[in-house]
This record gives structure tokens, sequence and C-alpha cells, in this order.
């Protein structure tokens, strides 16, 4: 079901400025990462596939940001520096439905990719707005691995954001 939903979302992209590197980045996100591939599952096929390459650099081919737009307003945003940069971020203004366990997806998709988090001890983060944020640091101190869980306000679940850089 996930490769239908992915080959629907594909015919559906509607293409950047830089459309070619953004169509094939994207691609090989559909077939690759298991966040997009589940999220799709969860929410339908992506609506808008949108992205950039990084800035010129010696080695950075494939570097850059794609942003995936479901309906509701959720979006999902990878993005890749070189030399071993990568953070993935799941947004939602209004809030991401209560029923379904985004926190434990995370979890196991950090787990899945080999990203040490240390999801035993949260440090909480708490805006001039009143939206909060649980920032959990590396298993690994020569690892850069970071997670957060993000709540506006009202406590409503707004965003997920996982990192690592090597």
């Amino acid at each position: 079901m996930a490769a239908r939903l992915v080959k629907a979302a594909l015919e559906q992209s509607v293409a950047p400025a830089d459309a070619a590197w953004a169509d094939e980045a994207g691609r090989r996100a559909a077939r690759h990462d298991a966040l997009l591939a589940a999220v799709a599952a969860r929410e339908g096929p992506w609506r808008r596939c949108s992205g950039e390459r990084a800035p010129s650099l010696p080695d950075a081919e494939g570097f850059g940001r794609l942003s995936f737009e479901f309906a509701g307003g959720l979006k999902l945003s990878i993005k890749t520096l070189p030399p071993e940069t990568s953070v993935i971020s799941l947004q939602r203004p209004g809030g991401l439905a209560p029923k379904d366990d985004w926190i434990d997806l995370l979890r196991r998709y950090a787990a899945e990719r080999g990203v040490p988090v240390d999801w035993s001890r949260p440090r909480r983060v708490t805006a001039a707005d009143g939206s909060t944020s649980l920032r959990y640091g590396s298993l690994r101190p020569s690892w850069n691995a970071a997670a957060s869980v993000d709540r506006d306000a009202a406590g409503r679940l707004v965003g997920l954001t996982l990192s690592l850089a090597l």
C-alpha cells in the first residue's frame, strides 16, 4: 500500500524551480525514507514536493532540502548537508492527530536509522508564548544526534525533529 501511495504522490508533485533535482531527490526519499513512507501511509499521498539543492560545494551532489506537504497543513522536511548532516522534521501547526502515536513513530525511525538518541533524559524548553519543546541529546558523545518534541501553548503536539551530524 505504501508503494502505491508513494507512486500516486510522485504523480501529483508540483515541480519547483529546481525541478529536475527535486524530482529525483523526492523519488529517492520516497524509495528509501521510512518516515516519509509511514507518514504517507497515515495521511495519504503528499500534495506538493518542493526543494532546493545545497550551494555548490565539492562532493555536495544530492544534498539540499525537500519539503513534502500533505493535507491539513502537515509538512515533512528533509535537509541534508555535506559532509554528514541530516535533519528531518514533521510539523502541523494545528497539531498532529492525538490518536496516532507520532512520538513512538519518531523513536522507531531513529532506531531503524541507527541515530543514537538518549530518550531517557529530555530537557524542557519553554518559550515566551507558552510553547514547549522536549529536547533529547545523543547517547554517543562523538555523535551529534538530537531529537525534539514540540507542543504549542495549548499542549497540542505540533512538531517532531530528528537530526544527526557526524
